[in-house]
């Protein structure tokens, strides 16, 4: 089995450049092949940003490229669910996301967008972690009214601490 660059995934449903889009017919068509669910990610975000691929057009492209016989995906039912989440309104990262942490007691985020469109969908439970002062300080700044703070670069986190002194 081989697995796939996202390149070659994009070029087996854009025939942009001939030549590339046969090579990748050809192996795609001729050897079993592994699609991992980061490349399904990249995938999504090059044939939205740089093709104009609606939902809908990315989930029938995905699922064709999915049910050839050839064609392994990591994660078929995870990402059979986020390709429905996503013709349903959902960002297709935040989908594969919550279709993958089904069965989790819930999904914790600060995207506020995210909780409603999942909840609206049945989805697997998303917490909400936005505060009203939070929220009322993303509006603003997203309409322009309030200046935008610099970012600080902290120079350590909390993963940066010297491990334990052994004995």
């Amino acid at each position: 089995m081989l697995a796939i660059d996202a390149n070659v995934v994009v070029r087996y449903l854009v025939d942009d450049d001939h030549d590339q889009f046969l090579r990748a017919c050809r192996l795609v068509e001729s050897e079993p092949i592994f699609v991992a669910d980061t490349v399904l990610l990249e995938c999504e975000w090059v044939l939205r940003s740089g093709y104009g691929f609606e939902a809908r057009q990315f989930a029938a492209a995905l699922r064709a490229l999915a049910g050839l016989p050839t064609v392994r995906l990591e994660s078929p039912q995870i990402a059979a669910v986020a390709l429905a989440w996503h013709e349903q309104g959902m960002d297709f990262a935040d989908a594969l996301h919550l279709a993958g942490a089904d069965g989790c007691e819930a999904f914790a985020t600060f995207d506020r967008r995210l909780a409603k469109t999942a909840a609206r969908l049945g989805a697997t439970p998303v917490r909400a972690l936005c505060s009203a002062q939070n929220r009322m300080a993303l509006r603003a700044r997203s309409f322009g009214s309030a200046p935008r703070q610099p970012v600080t670069m902290i120079s350590r986190t909390r993963f940066d601490r010297p491990a334990p002194a052994s004995e």
